[in-house]
Order: C-alpha cells, then sequence, then structure tokens
C-alpha cells in the first residue's frame, strides 16, 4: 500500500496534529498568559517545557513527546491569537478534547 505523496512545500502547521501534539495545544490555550505565550521567546519555550514534561509525568503523552512538542509549537505559531482554531478540528475522530 503506497500512501500518498505529500508536498514538500506543505506547511507543518496545516498537518493533522497527532494526539499528544493536540494534547500540548489544548494545555497551551487553557493558560491564563496565552496572549502573553502567542508572542513567543522564552516565555513560550518554557511554558511549552512545563506543559510537555507535565504530560509526560502524568502518562497523557507517551512515544515522541520531542516530534509531538515541535508539532504543537508549529500549529501554535501559526493559529496563535485565533481561538476558533481548535487542535482537535486538525486531528481525526479519534482525539477527544475531555481528556480531563
Amino acid at each position: 500500500m503506497a500512501a500518498p505523496a505529500h508536498s514538500v512545500s506543505e506547511a507543518p502547521a496545516d498537518r493533522p496534529l497527532s494526539e499528544g501534539a493536540s494534547k500540548i495545544v489544548a494545555a497551551l490555550r487553557l493558560r491564563p498568559d496565552i496572549d502573553k505565550l502567542c508572542a513567543g521567546g522564552e516565555a513560550f519555550r518554557d511554558a511549552l517545557t512545563e506543559v510537555v514534561m507535565n504530560l509526560v509525568m502524568s502518562g497523557e503523552i507517551e512515544g515522541n513527546p520531542r516530534k509531538d512538542a515541535e508539532s504543537a509549537a508549529d500549529f501554535l505559531r501559526a493559529h496563535c491569537g485565533q481561538p476558533k482554531a481548535a487542535p482537535a478540528s486538525a486531528v481525526g475522530p479519534s482525539a477527544s478534547s475531555s481528556s480531563r
């Protein structure tokens, strides 16, 4: 079975998020300082690290948390400040936004 080829120019933020990346995005969007985080920089990086560590320690994400974090960061950079762009919309039907 051959998978359909994807264009090299396809932006990572346009690809569907993995379940782990979706959970990271959702956790970051719940933070009261999300507007500050949308500006990027060290605050964003620190918050991302904290969220990923918490999700890994709680067992909510497994596998490759670094890849999930990179995907989540790409998604947020592309969609930050757009509350209607929920990460669940970028994931298949197996994703659950009510995991907590």
